[in-house]
């Protein structure tokens, strides 16, 4: 790392991009939205995964991402030009900005679902569960990684020349 700027290996950027848009899709999965109860001594519990209402479209847009930035990274030759890098957005590009929208959506949804903790009602509590955290962070991650691997692969910027006595 030099002047502030981090610079990856072209392979090794996209197969942790991949890494973490798989991750990201794996997450889902997980406990995304849960409740707890315990009463005289029992202790209840349920949790969903992120797969409902409008957060499907947000996972929808991670698979997408995850998707488009394997074909990128795996088989660029199969893309048509527009997202090979030859285009104005390019593959990762488009892949930063279908893991931003899908991560989005998928918090917006978490954040406007109702939770209660043990303090406003003894023995209740529901909300974001673990696997609900490591979603954002992961596509977080992975919108991060998307953005790194456009500004380095999709349209690499050509080595300054340096300035000579004219």
């Amino acid at each position: 790392m030099a002047g502030g700027s981090i610079s990856w290996r072209g392979k090794d950027l996209e197969r942790a991009l991949v890494a973490v848009g798989v991750l990201a899709v794996i997450a889902t999965f997980l406990p995304y939205y849960g409740a707890k109860i315990t009463m005289e001594g029992v202790d209840l519990s349920y949790s969903v995964n992120a797969w409902h209402s409008y957060a499907i479209l947000g996972d929808l847009l991670l698979v997408a991402a995850v998707v488009v930035a394997a074909v990128r990274a795996y088989a660029p030759l199969q893309l048509p030009p527009q997202l090979s890098g030859a285009g104005p957005v390019g593959g990762y590009g488009l892949t930063a900005a279908l893991a931003g929208l899908g991560t989005l959506l998928v918090f917006a949804r978490a954040v406007s679902t109702p939770h209660i903790d043990g303090a406003l009602a003894p023995g209740i509590s529901f909300g974001i569960q673990w696997g609900g955290y490591l979603l954002f962070l992961l596509g977080i991650a992975e919108t991060a990684l998307a953005v790194l691997a456009a500004r380095q692969l999709d349209h690499p910027m050509a080595p300054a020349v340096a300035a000579g006595p004219v």
